[in-house]
């Protein structure tokens, strides 16, 4: 059981900042999830709607290319064209600015394949009724509460609230953020018995409303 904190882009740790409780239906919702944030990764620079302007406006940062364009306007002025007027330079430029656009477009297109295929993973929430459910994680939002398997990974900072292990700790390995494969203790913020304290409290309706408040996020992996 873990409280959904939100990851960000570059994909390093990044902390969410308060998640609060509140009366549903006349049942506490345990937390309220911050429906504002989203948990989906994009890497990709470009949109059908923005890479010919913005590949453009690249390429032509470039003095290189803004030099071999100037010669192609100057070749179309007959006054001072070595070439008839004819812009000779303008199809070789041409040339090298189209393979660039498709140099670019399918790195940028392979990234958001990349960035597809890590939103769509799948996670199991628990809601407040306590039921289980599968979803996506791009729709992650901070203060979900998540089950999450031995095993399996997780794609957000998260409280560890319980573990099924007796002494409430659990083995987390962080070689996708910092490159290294040893396994990191957790604690469990409650003990299996005052972890069964608060669901028979919350099923009896008598639970009270929490407030977490959280750092603002860092890119520090070792201190929290």
């Amino acid at each position: 059981w873990i409280l959904v904190q939100p990851c960000d882009a570059s994909a390093t740790i990044a902390t969410a900042r308060t998640a609060m409780a509140e009366t549903l239906n006349g049942r506490l919702h345990p937390f309220l999830p911050d429906w504002t944030r989203t948990n989906s990764i994009r890497t990709n620079k470009y949109t059908l709607y923005n890479f010919v302007p913005t590949n453009l406006m690249e390429q032509f940062s470039q003095l290189g290319n803004c030099y071999f364009l100037l010669v192609s306007m100057c070749q179309m002025i007959p006054a001072i064209s070595n070439s008839g007027g004819i812009p000779m330079t303008l199809l070789p430029l041409s040339g090298v600015v189209a393979m660039a656009a498709v140099k670019d477009g399918w790195e940028d297109y392979q990234r958001w394949v990349s960035d597809k295929r890590e939103n769509e993973g799948t996670v199991t929430r628990v809601d407040a009724q306590l039921m289980a459910q599968q979803m996506k994680w791009e729709d992650l939002r901070p203060g979900m509460v998540l089950r999450v398997s031995n095993q399996s990974p997780f794609p957000a900072d998260c409280v560890l609230l319980a573990s099924s292990d007796p002494d409430g700790d659990c083995s987390v390995e962080t070689c996708n953020l910092d490159g290294e494969s040893n396994l990191k203790k957790k604690s469990a913020v409650f003990t299996p018995s005052e972890w069964e304290d608060a669901l028979r409290c919350f099923c009896e309706g008598s639970a009270k409303a929490n407030l977490f408040e959280i750092e603002p996020p860092s890119d520090d992996l070792y201190t929290f």
